[in-house]
């Protein structure tokens, strides 16, 4: 059977834009019905409370499922449109209805949501090479001030294991060889290492102490003049 459900992984879905988008609340999730062209095939997608994606085609004539379309080997014009149609409406509620959930570590999460509620900021995901890379800049004058990454926690720690996240932030050139302490304050990993450093986001840094670095980053990311 074809796998279809790849564009939403790392993915979570938005309640908000699930129903501007035509999805109807259910018992447990969203549900939302689509006819193919010129067809009697009819698509449901569901979406579950935790994001997961069922899709399903019905013939509109019996009543029963339609399942050729997902057959890998199944071969023939209409089997191809049912298949590309389902293809493609995967791939745009991916698109329009979800958000990247990229990172799994507690101290990140809550970061990025003291990030949205106090800068009104969201990750940007600008890479598609590097998809687990976000950054966030400040909306008057797009200036990055800081970097969230996942990454193997060998990179920053030798000898280590697994993947670990870790956030690149600005400081004033001039202060930051003294709080470069080569364990919780390292050089900023991908970044001019005169300007940024980097903080592995394990808990090893108190929350508090982050939030006042972030802003700390922001402001040095203003324009000139600007506080």
């Amino acid at each position: 059977m074809l796998d279809l459900l790849t564009p939403f992984q790392q993915r979570k879905p938005n309640p908000h834009k699930l129903t501007a988008y035509g999805f109807a609340k259910d018992g447990t999730g969203y549900l939302f019905s689509a006819s193919v062209p010129q067809s009697q095939i009819r698509i449901t997608l569901h979406i579950g409370p935790k994001g997961k994606a069922e899709i399903q085609a019905v013939d509109g004539r019996t009543g029963q499922p339609y399942v050729a379309w997902r057959v890998a080997g199944a071969q023939g014009v209409f089997v191809g449109q049912v298949r590309q149609f389902c293809k493609q409406l995967l791939a745009d509620v991916a698109q329009n209805c979800f958000e990247p959930d990229i990172f799994q570590n507690a101290q990140t999460k809550r970061l990025i949501k003291y990030i949205q509620n106090t800068y009104k900021d969201e990750p940007e995901y600008l890479w598609a090479k590097f998809p687990e890379n976000a950054v966030l800049r400040r909306k008057d004058n797009a200036k990055w001030y800081a970097a969230i990454l996942r990454l193997p926690a060998a990179k920053i720690r030798t000898g280590a294991k697994g993947m670990t996240e870790i956030l690149d932030l600005r400081a004033d050139p001039l202060l930051l060889p003294a709080l470069l302490n080569g364990t919780t304050y390292l050089p900023g990993y991908h970044m001019n290492k005169k300007s940024w450093y980097t903080l592995e986001l394990n808990g090893n840094v108190p929350d508090k102490e982050i939030f006042r670095r972030v802003e700390e980053s922001y402001v040095l990311a203003a324009k000139k003049g600007k506080s």
